[in-house]
């Protein structure tokens, strides 16, 4: 079995970029032109544009280039990483400056120690309680409403 090795010329590929771009080609055309500006290492402004219109990597049909060892791009990146993890551990590690476990302010001055823990206590307690208040109004009203619907007799 012979197999041939003809390649496309950068001629043939254009018109067939101008093909897809007037929207000339079937599917399968277009799944092959993808397969082929894939392969090709052609390039012009109207095959480029034909592998955005794709969404083709450009690099993928442009050979590799040897790439550049940047030693300076190493070392700014890990400066960056240390400066970041400074910054953060400021954030999410908690500092012991005081040891109160809770800090009241009673007319704008600080309490801390018990009596802070009292007031706390305190007004939690009258939160608490403020919040069953209103809870026994709403469950009061939805069972009003309940009755209303279950027993409201047709108009005639």
């Amino acid at each position: 079995m012979k197999e041939s090795n003809d390649m496309l010329t950068l001629q043939e590929v254009e018109q067939l970029c101008n093909l897809y771009m007037e929207c000339r080609l079937s599917v399968h055309e277009e799944t092959e032109l993808h397969y082929v500006l894939g392969k090709l290492p052609y390039t012009s402004p109207l095959i480029d544009d034909t592998r955005r219109l794709m969404a083709l990597p450009y690099a993928m049909a442009i050979p590799k280039k040897k790439r550049k060892r940047r030693p300076w791009l190493w070392a700014t990146g890990s400066a960056a990483a240390v400066a970041i993890t400074i910054v953060l551990s400021t954030f999410f590690i908690p500092a012991q400056h005081d040891t109160a476990s809770c800090i009241a302010y009673v007319d704008g001055k600080r309490v801390t120690g018990s009596a802070a823990d009292a007031i706390v206590a305190e007004h939690i307690a009258k939160t608490e309680n403020f919040m069953k208040t209103i809870e026994n109004i709403n469950s009061r009203e939805q069972e009003k409403v309940n009755y209303f619907l279950n027993h409201k007799t047709p108009s005639k």
